[in-house]
């Protein structure tokens, strides 16, 4: 009798320490999962800020383009009124070499200034480009819940295009 009663309290003391163990690493997924969680919020908000701040670097290239492109015209609005001063003046020669180096430096300021805005140009299609990789990447970053599990984007998009090939096949 005695060894039933010992066998008994063996398979009793088994299936509490299972439970017990079951409960614990419950509690431990539960609580890596919710740390997953903040990671994965954090990042997202962190890129949310990222992209904010590309956004406003590109507001800012483009007033600065469309500043340049300001100067640019008065450039050559001034060009063109330097010219007609060089055709009233023609009579006085210091004049009309005093004059042509003004031409010539704004010619030189004209290309500077044609330089800047498309260097500026460029750069505002540099800043949309990485707008666009930035909000791909944050795409990547959402997730889905499905019951009580996370899912990121990325790994959802993958089990689409895999059931999509099975289907396929």
């Amino acid at each position: 009798m005695d060894f039933f009663v010992w066998i008994l309290f063996t398979i009793l003391g088994g299936a509490v320490g299972a439970g017990v163990t079951s409960m614990v690493i419950k509690e431990r997924l539960a609580k890596e999962e919710e740390e997953r969680r903040l990671a994965l919020e954090k990042e997202r908000l962190d890129s949310a800020e990222e992209l904010a701040q590309m956004r406003h670097r590109l507001d800012e290239a483009t007033s600065q383009g469309n500043c340049c492109r300001q100067d640019l015209e008065q450039k050559a609005k001034e060009c063109v009124r330097l010219g007609e001063e060089l055709k009233a003046i023609a009579g006085l020669e210091e004049t009309i070499v005093q004059l042509r180096k003004k031409n010539s430096l704004l010619e030189e300021e004209k290309n500077d200034s044609i330089f800047k805005a498309q260097d500026l140009q460029q750069k505002i299609m540099d800043l949309e480009e990485e707008l666009v990789q930035e909000k791909e990447a944050i795409n990547d970053c959402l997730f889905f819940v499905r019951g009580s599990h996370y899912i990121p984007g990325s790994v959802v998009k993958d089990l689409m295009r895999q059931a999509h090939r099975e289907g396929a096949e």
